[in-house]
């Protein structure tokens, strides 16, 4: 295993594991989680969108954490990186969501809390883009 291909692949693993975890609560807690949207936007300019929000989100957190598996199969098989590039461009979008919506919602503690996800993530992502 060379030091690219083993780059890669950690950056895969902690989108796989972070994005895969945080989507899965969602869909399994998905009451809770649409109360917790509810409430985190109910006096910012998005509280009209709150419901459409956790769809959104959890389609971006599953469509990265699946990406990001499906990319580590075919990093492992040989059959290149544009799967696991895309996992990291869906997954750094994501943050960037996050971290705009919880800021919009005046959350500045959240918002920062997601910046290590987002520079982790853009690490990763430059292994692809660079490696």
């Amino acid at each position: 295993m060379n030091g690219v291909l083993l780059y890669q692949s950690i950056a895969l693993l902690f989108v796989a594991v972070v994005l895969g975890q945080s989507s899965l609560d969602k869909v399994l807690h998905y009451s809770g989680n649409a109360q917790y949207f509810q409430s985190q936007f109910k006096n910012s300019p998005l509280a009209k969108l709150s419901a459409l929000l956790l769809p959104v989100v959890t389609a971006l957190e599953l469509g990265a954490a699946v990406l990001a598996m499906a990319g580590l199969a075919a990093l492992w098989t040989g059959n290149g990186t544009y799967l696991g590039l895309w996992a990291m461009v869906v997954a750094a979008f994501n943050f960037i969501s996050l971290i705009f919506g919880l800021r919009v919602s005046q959350d500045y503690t959240g918002a920062a809390g997601v910046v290590p996800y987002l520079v982790t993530t853009m690490i990763g992502l430059a292994g692809f883009v660079w490696g």
